[in-house]
């Protein structure tokens, strides 16, 4: 457990749970919970539950949950739900459920359920 923690670069293998670390760069490999975490660029694996991140670009594997994230850009391969999602541009894999979602261009593979999506451009 860390807390209180200011880095510019970070580099980590396995780490359970991070509180009130604000980072510019972070490399990890597997985390299990982060908690109140702002980051301008992030890289990792698998992550379970990421709450109240606000993020400008992040690149990840396998997403079982995010809530209250607000990003410009997001590339992710599997992502089980998103709730309160306001990207301009989003590209992905496999989407079970996107809820409240704004979005001016999106290019998304198989979606099963959008509910409360105002697209401009929607190519499936």
């Amino acid at each position: 457990m860390w807390k209180h923690r200011n880095v510019e670069t970070s580099k980590c293998g396995n780490v359970e749970m991070w509180k009130h670390r604000n980072v510019e760069t972070l490399k990890c490999g597997n985390i299990e919970m982060w908690k109140h975490r702002n980051v301008e660029t992030s890289k990792c694996g698998n992550v379970e539950m990421w709450k109240r991140r606000n993020v400008e670009t992040s690149k990840c594997g396998s997403i079982e949950m995010w809530k209250h994230r607000n990003v410009e850009t997001s590339k992710c391969g599997n992502v089980e739900m998103w709730k309160r999602r306001n990207v301009e541009t989003s590209k992905c894999g496999s989407v079970e459920m996107w809820k409240r979602r704004n979005v001016e261009a999106s290019k998304c593979g198989n979606i099963e359920m959008w509910k409360h999506r105002n697209v401009e451009k929607t190519i499936i």
